[in-house]
């Protein structure tokens, strides 16, 4: 049974099938009505487009009295967890933009809370039928660098209680944002809040040899996870109290279906305002 569970985990990396919602699969709030796109687009209309969504920013407002709609979690949940600039850089569309332009999500989803942090970055808030908030991360290059889902995700001594060798079984008993996904039937369960790293950087194409991490975001601290990709045990638990990971030069990270090799050291800062965090 654990096999099974790992080897469904390994393949749900490569093979995500919860992408972003396109603007005909959800219907766009009342209060936000669709931005106008064409087929192609310029860079400059595109950077038109984007001022216009960062223009909402609103870091006063708390986000119940912003946000209008909740998306059921096979809808909303993210399809990357980590996106580095080597990935987004070198994946153009037909239209001419990036995955995980800050448009695209307003074109497909409609933000309604949107938070502008001090060093620049935004990051949208989004309800989930479910419970709890998704979280997704932008650059300022406006496109998505990082997401992450947060529904009862434990309290931090439930991570310490656990050990070098346990199974990944019991990580569902702690974090409901993890446990949610696996029982989602539709496209074989959605893995949440998981990536994958090698270290090694040898297979950018990705090969199935790297241990994958699971992200949790309590109210105090990150916490990350690494599980050996071979028998789904744990291997190491680190803590990130200012909520950044610094990924090095030379590491792949698993984008699904494939891995981008980082040319540069990045930093993925998951913080949020406190009255964001969902109760």
């Amino acid at each position: 049974m654990r096999k099974c569970l790992i080897l469904t985990l390994v393949c749900m990396l490569f093979l995500t099938a919860c992408g972003h919602t396109s603007a005909s699969d959800i219907q766009e709030p009342e209060s936000q009505p669709p931005i106008e796109t064409k087929d192609f687009m310029s860079m400059e209309e595109i950077e038109k487009i984007n001022q216009a969504v960062l223009a909402k920013a609103n870091n006063d407002l708390p986000c119940e009295q912003l946000i209008t709609k909740r998306y059921p979690i096979e809808r909303i949940c993210p399809s990357f967890h980590i996106l580095p600039k080597t990935y987004a850089s070198n994946l153009i569309s037909g239209d001419g933009t990036r995955p995980g332009e800050l448009f695209k999500t307003e074109e497909g989803l409609g933000i309604e809370c949107l938070r502008k942090m001090e060093n620049g970055n935004h990051y949208a808030v989004f309800e989930v039928e479910e419970g709890g908030r998704v979280f997704y991360f932008y650059s300022q290059e406006n496109r998505e660098s990082h997401a992450i889902y947060v529904n009862k995700p434990g309290k931090e001594e439930d991570y310490d209680n656990l050990k070098v060798g346990d199974y990944i079984d019991k990580l569902f008993d702690i974090d409901y944002s993890v446990a949610l996904g696996g029982k989602l039937e539709e496209g074989g369960g959605r893995w949440m809040n998981y990536t994958g790293f090698d270290e090694s950087g040898a297979n950018e194409f990705g090969a199935f040899d790297f241990d994958f991490r699971s992200l949790h975001l309590l109210e105090n601290v990150l916490i990350m996870i690494q599980w050996d990709a071979e028998n789904g045990t744990l291997k190491k638990v680190e803590k990130f109290p200012d909520r950044k990971i610094k990924i090095k030069a030379g590491v792949s990270v698993n984008v699904a279906p494939g891995t981008a090799l980082l040319e540069e050291d990045e930093v993925f800062d998951f913080t949020i305002l406190p009255q964001d965090y969902p109760q």
